[in-house]
């Protein structure tokens, strides 16, 4: 989230979060180029709100979603589309699959996830950015004190079975949400916002090894087969192979410059193969842009929106 005024724990999670918000009519043809999106909106007394965008013939643009509470700070969706979500206190829910033609959508069920670890005890929190894996049936989430500066390990969690695995980080994560690049291994930034670097993670073994250098927000698609990176304030979105990342060839797929002379990318993502790509873009102003943009089309911006009405921000993600 990018607030206006951080204070305590809710306003450091947002701002880290980015989110943002989206309320403007749109072209049918817009409406079908984000089809799928969700934008995950907070407004200045930190009361969330969720949407996600469906192409219809009769052109309908966005449809409410259900959250699991008022203080919602993130959501990233999963096989089937069932998503789950993170409140202000690190608590962790899940809910049943989003079907767009619901007409009860917006009183989604959520469930808390109540996950144990082979011994019995339950996972630790709190839990911030959970982030589906390739398949879509469990999730990595960052746990303990992040806003804190506390220790940070990186907890697996398959909700289906409420089972849980945590592991140790061999750096201090900085407040992103992590990216799979593969079925086994995921990627979080360490370093600092100045330096920033990419780490590598192995789920199977809970080995680690340094990733490609510089890169201060990391997106993946879907299916882990491509990414999206930005370097910080005033730099490009960055669209690579993910092999070509990790070997870190200087090759890419596409790149995303800023709208306007000190713009931020505060929150990237990829849809399900990395075709399209959003941007919620920070202008210097202090209003907030989101992009959508489509590799079928050169990566050129199929959809753009403006908000500058202040509030606090948004996060956006993909249906699968």
């Amino acid at each position: 989230m990018v607030p206006r005024v951080a204070t305590g724990r809710l306003a450091a999670l947002l701002a880290a979060a980015a989110l943002l918000t989206v309320a403007c009519a749109a072209e049918p043809e817009d409406i079908a180029r984000r089809h799928g999106l969700l934008v995950l909106t907070a407004d200045t007394d930190g009361a969330a709100a969720l949407q996600t965008w469906v192409a219809t013939d009769d052109g309908a643009a966005a449809r409410d979603v259900g959250l699991p509470g008022p203080a919602t700070t993130w959501v990233a969706a999963g096989r089937a589309s069932v998503l789950v979500a993170t409140l202000a206190d690190g608590s962790l829910h899940v809910s049943d699959p989003v079907v767009p033609d619901d007409p009860a959508l917006g009183d989604l069920a959520w469930r808390p996830v109540e996950a144990v670890d082979l011994t019995g005890d339950p996972a630790p929190g709190p839990a911030w950015f959970p982030t589906w894996d390739p398949e879509g049936g469990r999730f990595a989430a960052l746990t303990g004190d992040l806003a804190g500066g506390g220790t940070i390990s990186m907890t697996l969690v398959d909700p289906t079975t409420s089972t849980s695995f945590t592991m140790p980080l061999p750096a201090q994560p900085l407040a992103a949400a992590p990216a799979w690049v593969d079925a086994d291994r995921l990627a979080f930034t360490g370093g600092s916002s100045s330096e920033p670097a990419a780490v590598l993670v192995d789920t199977t073994t809970g080995s680690s090894s340094e990733g490609p250098p510089g890169d201060r927000r990391v997106a993946s698609s879907a299916d882990g087969s491509v990414v999206a990176t930005t370097a910080g304030p005033g730099s490009p979105v960055t669209v690579r192979a993910t092999d070509a990342w990790l070997a870190h060839d200087g090759t890419s797929i596409g790149a995303v410059e800023p709208p306007a002379d000190g713009a931020t990318a505060a929150s990237i993502a990829l849809d399900g193969t990395g075709t399209r790509l959003a941007v919620a873009w920070l202008l210097a102003g202090g209003s907030i842009r989101i992009d959508v943009h489509d590799g079928n089309a050169g990566w050129g911006r199929v959809s753009s929106e403006t908000h500058d009405d202040g509030a606090i921000g948004a996060v956006v993600g993909w249906l699968r």
